[in-house]
């Protein structure tokens, strides 16, 4: 095996690698579909959330009253991939991130429901779908967990 075969196989496994961990654990989430909320609907309480985050990917953070996943992708271009497939996604499930894109390549989302101005099941239903889609890092990415 060649080094820039080599090279090419730890730049895959390092793309996958966050998907392969996350997707087992979150499937049974990710395949829930949100529920409108169309009348004021009950807010998590601090012990609720610590739960539903053991159920999405660990680079989410509770802030305030929202949950947030950052990344740096490999450039601009992707960046808009990935948020125009958050967009499908949130257009599907009727629940809508706040998104930001900025300085080219740093990119989060944030997840809060706007009705009750708090979390709910959708916020983290809609994490575990955003954790399933695929996303392009930059070799600049590090994890919030390191």
């Amino acid at each position: 095996i060649n080094a820039e075969y080599m090279g090419t196989l730890s730049e895959c496994l390092f793309f996958f690698r966050p998907f392969y961990l996350t997707f087992v654990a979150m499937s049974a989430l990710a395949a829930q579909t949100c529920t409108p909320c169309t009348t004021p609907g009950k807010v998590f309480t601090a012990e609720e959330i610590q739960q539903h985050l053991q159920q999405i990917s660990p680079e989410w953070e509770a802030v305030e009253s929202r949950i947030r996943r950052c990344w740096t992708v490999r450039n601009f271009a992707e960046g808009i991939k990935f948020l125009n497939a958050v967009s499908e996604v949130a257009q599907t499930v009727q629940h809508h991130p706040d998104v930001h894109l900025t300085s080219y390549q740093s990119l989060c989302v944030e997840i809060y429901t706007h009705s009750v101005s708090g979390l709910t099941a959708n916020d983290f239903i809609l994490a575990a779908k955003i954790d399933a889609l695929p996303i392009v890092l930059s070799k600049k990415h590090k994890s919030r967990l390191e």
